[in-house]
């Protein structure tokens, strides 16, 4: 995820649109994802359907529905069987 070390996230996503990149996975900063997603649905919205942003990072089987419905965003995660 170097797309979260990167300090301004709309000039990078003009970027990588340009190059015909279709998705990019991100925590939207440091910290997982849940406690990116004011940042995450910042980048959905900017990006307004150019590029997907695909979140990642902390999202479980309990959490994902609850970040997508507030952020917007398709989510990336694991599922844990116990």
């Amino acid at each position: 995820m170097a797309f979260d070390e990167i300090e301004d996230k709309k000039v990078a996503l003009e970027k990588l649109i340009e190059l015909g990149i279709d998705r990019v996975l991100t925590k939207g900063g440091q910290g997982s994802a849940l406690d990116n997603q004011q940042t995450l649905k910042e980048l959905v919205d900017y990006a307004d359907n150019r590029i997907i942003i695909l979140a990642g990072g902390g999202i479980t089987q309990d959490n994902y529905r609850e970040l997508a419905k507030n952020t917007g965003i398709k989510v990336h995660g694991t599922k844990i069987v116990a």
